[in-house]
C-alpha cells in the first residue's frame, strides 16, 4: 500500500483558502496546521517525510533544537523539496506557539551526564517560521499536491510536542522518528526508547497518533521503535536503510 497514492486526501480548505499575498498577515491556524499533520522532532534538514507522504498528509510541522536559524532559511529556499518553491513564509513568535521556556528536565540529566552536557553545548536560540509550498509547474499531482504547509521550530521537540499537541488534547496523524541524534546526535533523550520521555509523553495523551515513520542508516533502524504500540507496518519507503510507516495496534490492518 502507498499512502501518498492510495490514499491521497482533498487539500485542506483552510490551506486552499488562505490569502498567500497577504500571508505575513495572516493568522496563526494553529487547529489547522495540527490537524492531520506529521510531527517530526529532531529532523534536521530531511524532507523524506514530504516526499514519500504529501497528498495524504499537507501539514508537517519539524522540530529541532540543534540548528542554527541560517542553515535551516538557506536550506528550505536551496534546495528546498524537490518539485515545490515558497509561495508564502512568515517568521512566527514564541508567543503565537504558546511554547513554554525548555529546560533539560532534572531527572533526565542525571541519567546520562553526557547527553546532557552535549545537548546543552548544542542549544540554538529559539525561532520559527510558517511556509507554504507550491507545487512547480512541470510537475503532476502524481508528484504530491499543489499546496503544503511547513511549520519549522527551533526548538526541543519533546517541548512541542508537549504544547501543540498534548495542551490541546490532539495528536498528530503522523509521528517521524529517523535518525533521531541517540549516541552523539546531541539528543538528551531517546526518542527511539518506548519507556523514554517522548513515548511517555504520547501514551499519556487522550489523543495518540495513528501512524509511527520509523527510520535511520543501520540494522538498528529496521523495525518499528515502539513495537508495542506501532507494530504493524503497512509501508517501506526505502528498503535499505529501513524507512518505514507502521500503523498504531488498536486500528487493526
Amino acid at each position: 500500500m502507498t499512502l501518498k497514492l492510495e490514499q491521497r486526501q482533498p487539500l485542506p480548505e483552510w490551506l486552499e483558502e488562505l490569502n498567500l499575498e497577504r500571508f505575513d498577515e495572516a493568522p496563526l491556524l494553529l487547529d489547522k496546521i495540527t490537524e492531520r499533520s506529521l510531527y517530526y522532532p529532531a529532523c534536521g534538514f530531511d524532507g523524506r517525510p514530504v516526499q514519500f507522504l504529501s497528498g495524504f498528509v499537507h501539514s508537517f510541522i519539524y522540530a529541532d533544537y540543534g540548528v542554527r536559524k541560517q542553515e535551516v532559511l538557506s536550506e528550505l529556499n536551496e534546495p528546498g523539496f524537490h518539485g515545490y518553491e515558497v509561495a508564502a513564509f512568515r517568521e512566527v513568535g514564541i508567543e503565537e506557539l504558546a511554547l513554554q521556556p525548555f529546560e533539560i528536565p532534572v531527572e533526565r540529566r542525571s541519567e546520562s551526564e553526557r547527553r546532557a552536557q552535549l545537548a546543552h553545548s548544542i542549544i540554538q536560540p529559539f525561532s520559527a517560521f510558517w511556509l507554504i509550498f507550491r507545487r512547480r509547474e512541470g510537475f503532476e499531482d502524481q508528484h504530491g499536491p499543489s499546496l503544503f504547509s511547513l511549520l519549522y521550530c527551533i526548538y526541543d521537540g519533546v517541548a512541542v510536542y508537549e504544547n501543540l499537541f498534548s495542551a490541546r488534547k490532539s495528536a498528530p496523524l503522523i509521528l517521524a522518528i529517523v535518525q533521531p541524534g541517540d549516541g552523539f546526535g546531541g539528543n538528551y533523550c531517546s526518542f527511539k526508547d518506548e519507556g523514554g520521555l517522548l513515548a511517555e509523553l504520547v501514551k499519556a495523551g487522550s489523543v495518540l497518533p495513528e501512524y509511527l515513520v520509523c527510520g535511520g542508516i543501520g540494522l538498528g533502524y529496521v523495525e518499528s521503535f515502539w513495537p508495542n504500540m506501532f507494530p504493524q507496518c503497512v509501508e517501506r519507503f526505502q528498503h535499505a536503510t529501513g524507512n518505514g510507516i507502521w500503523r498504531r495496534r488498536d486500528l487493526g490492518m
